[in-house]
């Protein structure tokens, strides 16, 4: 339970707050208490564990660019090219359907990243999904469910972090495959992600 118990409070605390920043850190807050063994040694460990989260360059190359592209997103948006993207395209998305394909369409195509996938899909299509009436709850579901395709391709940011993963965790048990090889191989075990994808794809329809 107490293994379950950070991630418990990060999702509680996302919800009730909308901050996902400020839920994010209490789960290392959380975490770190549980891991200390005394009330004395939790600064310390706290302090480990944060220094941990920004010490790693992978992690903080995906910060990076995920910063990088919110800011993108945020000069588009306040130099109004949503709105303008949103009168463009409801000429041809006149209808929910339409949209809901198109938002799909849109997620799929951006398969090389899943936050890029959410940011930009999202962003995009939300003017035109208002103006459609399509609940914020359902763009997300669809939107966030495509992304996975990140996980299911072989060639995205995602699928390298985990064939790096494999590649570390196999040379233990003396295999020598390259990542490239290690996610085609695990192509029958992403069973899960192409059935998200799939109702995704349904539930557009």
């Amino acid at each position: 339970f107490l293994s379950l118990l950070p991630a418990l409070v990060t999702i509680v605390v996302a919800f009730a707050l909308r901050k996902v920043t400020w839920a994010l850190f209490l789960g290392v807050v959380v975490g770190s208490f549980i891991a200390a063994s005394s009330a004395s040694l939790f600064p310390k460990e706290l302090l480990h564990y944060l220094i941990l989260c920004f010490s790693n360059f992978e992690r903080n190359m995906i910060i990076l660019f995920i910063l990088a592209v919110g800011a993108l997103l945020e000069i588009l948006r306040a130099s109004g090219a949503f709105e303008r993207f949103a009168e463009y395209v409801i000429h041809y998305l006149d209808k929910p359907q339409k949209t809901r394909v198109a938002t799909f369409v849109i997620s799929l195509i951006l398969f090389f990243d899943d936050y890029a996938s959410i940011l930009i899909s999202a962003t995009s299509m939300r003017s035109v999904a208002a103006k459609q009436r399509i609940p914020k709850v359902y763009l997300t579901y669809l939107i966030d469910n495509t992304a996975t395709i990140a996980s299911g391709a072989v060639i995205s940011t995602w699928a390298a972090y985990e064939g790096s993963l494999m590649v570390d965790a196999g040379k233990m048990f003396g295999l020598e495959h390259t990542s490239t090889e290690y996610m085609v191989r695990m192509i029958p075990y992403n069973l899960f992600i192409y059935l998200l994808i799939f109702f995704a794809f349904v539930s557009a329809f």
